[in-house]
């Protein structure tokens, strides 16, 4: 069987330094088979870098451009999934996951966002597996989503639009669930179908839109034809 990848979105500044080992050491440990790559968000300290390479040594990192900068996780999701396009391997499954909860100040309320979505995601990776192991009809599988009709909404077309369909036949089975907080798994002949037909600009154009790999890039699912999943509904 394939290996299995981690794409990790980060935004580490220096005072929250303390907090950023519990994202890596999940890493570590419910990941420890998989290759990893890392984007690491604009203004974050660039020791952070260095805490990185002495708890994962082994994963890719990329310093998201300054042009792309926004106040979400976005960048370094782009980041992240060029160095894994250029790369060139192939997954099993691909884990999206972020440093959920960082720039909260109170450290209370960080820890129980850092704990409800990264941490429990984490804690299922197994359970995950084994789901798309045994159905082959499942292209992803979010921790949480909520019902919203994807047929009416324009968020198929967006993701597309970064597609160079000359590359590919896209097939569109748009589904009732939008996936939220960015943590989920999609199969891995998936995303290197949608790297392999990005286009340049996916990965150097600032896409405005903060929720953009909560909502939107799921949908490279949906335009495979392969059917979304998710554990929790939030109504």
């Amino acid at each position: 069987m394939k290996k299995n990848a981690v794409v990790f979105s980060s935004w580490v500044p220096s005072q929250y330094f303390y907090r950023a080992n519990i994202y890596l050491s999940f890493i570590r440990d419910y990941f420890s088979d998989c290759d990893v790559y890392i984007g690491v968000n604009s203004e974050s300290d660039l020791v952070w870098v260095d805490i990185i390479e002495s708890v994962l040594p082994e994963a890719q990192v990329a310093l998201v451009d300054p042009s792309l900068s926004l106040n979400s996780d976005v960048p370094g999701f782009q980041s992240a999934l060029k160095l894994l396009k250029d790369s060139k391997n192939e997954y099993e499954n691909v884990y999206f996951m972020h440093s959920k909860g960082m720039s909260y100040p109170n450290d209370a309320t960080w820890f129980i966002s850092c704990r409800d979505y990264f941490m429990q995601f984490a804690e299922k990776r197994k359970e995950f597996d084994e789901i798309m192991e045994k159905d082959t009809s499942i292209g992803g599988i979010a921790h949480i989503a909520r019902k919203f009709d994807m047929k009416t909404s324009k968020h198929l077309e967006q993701i597309v639009s970064y597609m160079d369909n000359t590359k590919t036949a896209i097939q569109v089975i748009p589904q009732d669930t939008m996936w939220l907080l960015t943590h989920y798994v999609i199969k891995g002949n998936i995303v290197k179908w949608f790297l392999d037909a990005s286009k340049e600009e996916f990965f150097t154009t600032n896409l405005q839109d903060r929720y953009f790999f909560e909502v939107c890039f799921p949908l490279i699912v949906d335009a495979y034809g392969k059917r979304r999943e998710n554990q929790v509904f939030w109504e």
